[in-house]
């Protein structure tokens, strides 16, 4: 009975902690369900479709569960990630300067991000971090003697990302000062069931917590604000407007800060494992859509030049019955505070695999992996008043946003791509990994912007496997996505350099060409043992060190 009470509070205890340490880790996994969940599917790039990781089985391919023999398994994986992302900014060949002959400032400038960006759930707050280490995910699993019934449960984050661009005069500003986007698999039960000796089938459901937040300087460098300013300058010699009155388009507008959340999106896993032979498997997985709807408050901060512009509309006459007419503001306070609302998809997936065997100590494996990322393709944030730059924009964005809704074409696309690896065991306890994957970015590139900045990665990977004789796994993973060079050229993206009058939301570096380089480098440690092993080493603690001894 004693040794039951401490087995139960043990993994309570276990699950707490690592559940609160999930959250500082939601960089490694990035945008995209990138990065690889634990060490396993980190050396193998992400190719385990048909040679399932462990008690990671519950996100990958439920049905791999089945392969852990009778008795009761827990799981823990570490993590270490630390990235570089940079943007270089130059004007576009052939481009002349709304303001020529004085240039954009951005023109030759470089930014680079400077910590990592974790959102604590329940605690409502941010986390900045220069790198990533801690525990970030947990499993248990049981199999009674002569069950074919396999379950398990988890906790563990299969997609966020989150980075700050800090400084005055970091160009990447205007579309990113920081960015954080998060679904945590706060609780995940599995379970899977050997049909006979070579199939198996199973299925995990997730319940969810995710949230979204984003902070930026605006501007809106175009033609028209190109005269607008100069126009100032000149009503100025005849008294006609105010001091300050007019935008340039090189000007700051608006500062704007909002975080949402969804402390419920349920989602669930299927999945399929045939052993045909000895020497080859396939593999088959279903991660279903995640729906969530995000609510949160918001706040901007406009430009004194902005308000001065806007406000003097309130005080002449003929602006206020153009106003009127055009439903322009005529106010602009210094900030505005409020609620705002937005729905996201995380897609569907779909995940075929293949593993054979050559020669008794090489397995092959390759996957193919399909992410339904098109139902995602508009984000649509909705305020709860009217915002007077918005009111301003709806004239000439031809994206659908009016004066209380903001609506960002994305243009996310679906993608297919292919992961390779190798293991070679040089005995029956140690075993060496490599593993390839082309990760295809779900931005295409006329839609492009800083807000989602990851392009096309290639994902090299290594890593080992180490068992020991009283059932203890070590496996170890280390691996890098790596795009050294991204080029954007001027009006390539209508989400970032477009001088189109008809993209105003948003292209804060219309006439610039754009240059990024990202790096992401990641390591791993999962531990997996028999859960007898960890209640006897918290027996032993408990009689050596428990204070009310007889």
């Amino acid at each position: 009975m004693l040794m039951r009470i401490i087995t139960l509070k043990n993994c309570v205890f276990i699950y707490g902690i690592v559940l609160l340490f999930n959250v500082c880790t939601s960089n490694a996994a990035m945008h995209e369900q990138i990065g690889p969940l634990n060490a396993k599917s980190m050396a193998f790039a992400n190719t385990v479709t048909a040679d399932p990781p462990g008690l990671m089985s519950i996100h990958y391919n439920p049905a791999g569960l089945s392969n852990f023999k009778e008795g009761q398994y827990v799981s823990i994986n570490g993590l270490a990630a630390a990235f570089s992302i940079k943007a270089k900014f130059n004007k576009g060949a052939g481009f002349k300067s709304f303001t020529d002959p004085v240039p954009d400032p951005l023109d030759g400038k470089e930014g680079q991000n400077a910590n990592a960006l974790v959102y604590l759930p329940g605690a409502d707050t941010t986390l900045k971090m220069p790198a990533l280490v801690a525990p970030s995910s947990f499993q248990i699993a049981s199999r009674e003697k002569g069950s074919k019934w396999t379950f398990a449960f988890g906790t563990y984050i299969p997609y966020a990302g989150g980075w700050t661009f800090e400084g005055a005069d970091n160009p990447v500003r205007y579309q990113c000062q920081y960015m954080y986007q998060e679904h945590i698999l706060a609780a995940a039960p599995a379970a899977s069931y050997q049909l006979n000796d070579s199939l198996s089938v199973g299925a995990s459901l997730g319940i969810g917590i995710s949230a979204m937040g984003m902070g930026m300087d605006m501007r809106a460098p175009s033609d028209l604000l190109g005269v607008i300013k100069p126009l100032g300058e000149f009503l100025k010699l005849f008294s006609a407007v105010p001091d300050g009155w007019g935008i340039g388009p090189y000007d700051d507008i608006a500062n704007i800060d909002m975080g949402l959340n969804d402390d419920f999106t349920p989602s669930f896993n299927l999945g399929l494992l045939w052993k045909a032979t000895d020497y080859l498997n396939f593999g088959m997985a279903y991660q279903s859509a995640t729906n969530t709807k995000l609510e949160g408050k918001y706040k901007i901060n406009y430009s004194k030049a902005f308000q001065t512009t806007i406000n003097w509309m309130g005080t002449d006459p003929l602006a206020m019955v153009i106003a009127q007419i055009l439903q322009l503001p005529t106010y602009v306070p210094p900030e505005q505070k409020g609620t705002c609302n937005t729905e996201f998809t995380f897609p569907q997936m779909l995940h075929f695999g293949v593993m054979f065997r050559p020669f008794k100590p090489i397995k092959l494996l390759c996957d193919a992996h399909w992410a339904n990322w098109s139902k995602a393709a508009q984000m649509r944030i909705q305020f709860d008043q009217n915002i007077p730059l918005l009111q301003l924009v709806r004239l000439f964005d031809a994206g659908g946003s009016n004066a209380n809704t903001m609506v960002m074409n994305i243009g996310l696309q679906d993608t297919w791509h292919f992961g390779y690896a190798l293991e070679y065991e040089f005995s029956d306890s140690l075993s060496f990994r490599l593993g390839y994957e082309q990760r295809k970015s779900s931005v295409p590139h006329n839609k492009y912007s800083l807000i989602l900045p990851l392009p096309d990665l290639d994902f090299y990977a290594c890593g080992f496997s180490y068992k020991q004789k009283n059932g203890v796994v070590i496996d170890g993973g280390a691996g890098a996505f790596i795009n050294t060079s991204y080029i954007v050229r001027n009006n390539e993206s209508t989400m970032l350099n477009s001088t189109d009058f008809s993209n105003m939301i948003y292209n804060p570096y219309a006439g610039l060409d754009l240059e990024q380089s990202t790096l992401i480098y990641a390591g791993s440690l999962t531990v997996t043992m028999p859960l007898k092993i960890v209640t006897d080493i918290m027996y032993d603690l408990y009689k050596k060190y428990y204070p009310f001894k007889k």
